[in-house]
């Protein structure tokens, strides 16, 4: 939430002190279990997470260069970017599920149309186009709005363990995507992704995820809160409204250069003569710390200062990319990769948890999709980046040096908006 005031109060300051019926029993704890599977399975875990162990075999097999077979990672964050406040509008004006089964649908169509990809540059950019419209409604939009309907006082936690769900997703998907490349090929290891996906998002949504009718009548009970206007509707800006934005554009920093690396991270190490066995490692290794991250980071905003808790974490995705800049081990590599993704998980946090403090629930997945869509053109811009610097200067040396310098940003830039931040 932002206020004028100086400090970052206690969630518990002036509330209730004892969590309110439903949460973590009962269908809440159904639900939040039923997000946190399906969204292990959707397009952040599935997609954003196989697409660097895709990079170096699509491009040998069709004779791409990595700066064009990476736009396709740009073009579906640029997608979701303009797709996710639609998304949101739609999620919190028919519900949350409804929105999610449809998406997954068209997802898992998607999907599994790659398994006949043959070459042609149009399928494999109109599939990742396709999936970018789609792909935020299998994640943790419509499902993180579906939380902050259960959950109040320990809404940091609850968020956490549903993207525990992303994190398990990311910790899986490399190494199950390298070995089924290995003995599949290209297209058998896309249908494969496709059954995982519809397997376990689907039926967690008929038979776990509910919406919690009592949610209107909760949010009435707690006393209304400033807004930030949308970025439609935002007057000309001020010096205080722009202090307001900075944790957005620390957001945008951090997509930039975590995604960027991400993206080509199986490529880098691969091209410093490291299996891709190993690189799939480094990347199961960004995994595990993208779900400690979210565990991590929720439990954390429960408790302390959002400016100092994400700053903090942001800076883990510095130093990660300093240590890949000289990555003789793939023990070094692995634990680079591990603070680039303690980052990514921590972010993941931040946003649903800040917008839910910023706005009424009524309005909190449009104002989701927003930011989001900040997010996602940093995720889109810094992988087009990685490939179009490595195909000019055949190095990707001096593109990390700039993504560090974009993160180390980050940082400042959270610990700049800390006299706007504040939670209840």
């Amino acid at each position: 939430m932002v206020q004028t005031g100086a400090t970052i109060s206690s969630p518990s300051a002036g509330a209730a002190n004892t969590p309110p019926p439903g949460e973590f029993q009962g269908d809440a704890l159904r639900s939040l279990l039923g997000s946190a599977l399906a969204v292990s399975v959707g397009f952040s875990s599935l997609v954003i997470f196989s697409f660097s162990v895709f990079l170096k075999p699509v491009t040998e097999a069709y004779g791409w260069g990595r700066g064009e077979t990476s736009l396709a990672f740009s073009l579906t964050a640029i997608t979701v970017a303009f797709a996710s406040p639609i998304l949101g509008r739609l999620v919190d004006r028919v519900g949350a599920r409804r929105v999610a089964f449809v998406c997954t649908l068209c997802y898992v169509a998607a999907l599994a149309s790659l398994g006949a990809l043959n070459g042609s540059r149009w399928h494999w950019f109109g599939a990742y186009f396709l999936m970018g419209i789609v792909g935020n409604g299998t994640t943790q939009l419509p499902y993180a709005r579906l939380v902050c309907g259960w959950f109040v006082r320990q809404r940091g936690l609850a968020l956490a363990v549903m993207m525990l769900g992303v994190g398990l997703g990311a910790v899986v998907v490399p190494s199950l995507t390298q070995a089924l490349i290995s003995s599949r090929g290209i297209g058998g290891t896309f249908l494969v992704l496709a059954l995982l996906a519809g397997l376990f998002a689907l039926p967690s949504l008929l038979f776990l995820v509910r919406e919690n009718p009592e949610e209107r009548v909760r949010e009435t009970s707690v006393p209304p809160q400033p807004e930030l206007a949308s970025p439609a509707s935002t007057p000309a800006p001020s010096g205080r409204s722009l202090t307001k934005l900075l944790p957005f554009a620390a957001f945008f920093l951090v997509s930039f250069a975590a995604n960027g690396v991400m993206a080509h991270l199986s490529a880098l190490l691969t091209d410093r003569g490291f299996q891709p066995e190993g690189a799939a490692i480094a990347l199961s290794a960004m995994g595990v710390m993208v779900l400690l991250g979210r565990v991590l980071a929720g439990w954390l905003l429960d408790r302390f200062d959002t400016a100092w808790v994400s700053a903090g974490l942001f800076a883990a995705s510095v130093v990660g990319i300093l240590l890949l800049l000289a990555s003789p081990s793939l023990a070094l590599a692995a634990t680079a990769a591990a603070l680039i993704g303690l980052s990514m998980g921590a972010e993941a946090d931040v946003m649903p948890f800040l917008v839910s403090r910023m706005f009424p629930l009524h309005r909190f997945t449009e104002m989701y999709g927003y930011a989001f869509s900040v997010f996602a053109f940093g995720g889109a811009a810094g992988p087009a980046l990685m490939g179009q610097g490595f195909d000019r200067m055949q190095s990707y040396q001096p593109i990390l040096v700039t993504m560090a310098v974009c993160a180390s940003v980050a940082v400042v830039l959270m610990l700049a908006s800390r006299t706007r931040l504040a939670r209840v």
